[in-house]
């Protein structure tokens, strides 16, 4: 069988120079695209830890936002100091510095069973308070006030008459917000119990205010 002499026919030829200087400029294009694509992966990796990180230390310092208020029992009244309450009403204020431990002395015939604190500086949804005689939580008192209800629950022994106490304008770990300097308080022991309506009022308000601190926490992270 004869063969068409015009069958296609292949060279094998060197490359000229031009032709090598392309193929390693692409070569070179495609190692540079490679590594290009390797660094910002890397880059984003090291982004996305570093977000991680920062939230996770704002969220470790979440609950120390808020002003605190402690009310707790101490022993005695040290160095004599105590300033002592002979009716059910008081008040305070805060000291220049935003912080302070005051020392009162209950010298009113009674025990407190209940005890509340009132002020118009700061808002509700930024207090915090703790207690050792009493269960504490704080209801909202105004448009940028508090009131801060204290009551001798669950075995908790409220404030004995002859009984010292002292009230710590600050928190336990020392890094929260100061109170405004001069900002007054007033006291009310042995109020009125409220109604069971009006505790179911107020339950509901301590949620309402607890759902809000949450929401603004997780808003601040």
């Amino acid at each position: 069988m004869a063969i068409d002499s015009r069958s296609a026919s292949f060279i094998l030829a060197e490359p000229t120079s031009s032709e090598r200087d392309t193929v390693a400029f692409q070569l070179l294009r495609r190692a540079f695209v490679c590594v290009r694509s390797f660094v910002v992966r890397t880059s984003m990796k090291m982004f996305v830890l570093g977000m991680v990180i920062v939230l996770c230390m704002a969220a470790a310092n979440a609950s120390s936002i808020d002003p605190g208020i402690i009310i707790r029992d101490p022993i005695g009244c040290p160095t004599g100091n105590c300033v002592p309450v002979t009716g059910l009403s008081f008040s305070f204020g805060v000291p220049s510095s935003g912080f302070g431990v005051l020392h009162f002395l209950n010298a009113s015939g009674v025990t407190w069973t209940s005890l509340i604190f009132t002020e118009v500086g700061v808002a509700a949804i930024n207090v915090t308070c703790s207690s050792d005689v009493y269960s504490c939580s704080v209801v909202s008192f105004g448009q940028n006030g508090a009131k801060i209800v204290l009551t001798a629950v669950n075995g908790l022994p409220g404030i004995l008459n002859g009984r010292s106490f002292e009230i710590v304008l600050g928190c336990k770990n020392g890094d929260c917000p100061a109170w405004p300097g001069g900002l007054d308080f007033s006291a009310l022991a042995n109020s009125t119990v409220p109604e069971p309506g009006t505790m179911v009022l107020l339950l509901t308000g301590v949620g309402a205010i607890c759902s809000r601190r949450n929401l603004r926490r997780r808003n601040a992270d």
